[in-house]
């Protein structure tokens, strides 16, 4: 699912 991907992309930008 993209939305995985979505979320994991807003996590990475989080942490940075």
């Amino acid at each position: 699912r993209y939305a995985e991907t979505l979320f994991d992309i807003l996590v990475a930008g989080g942490m940075l």
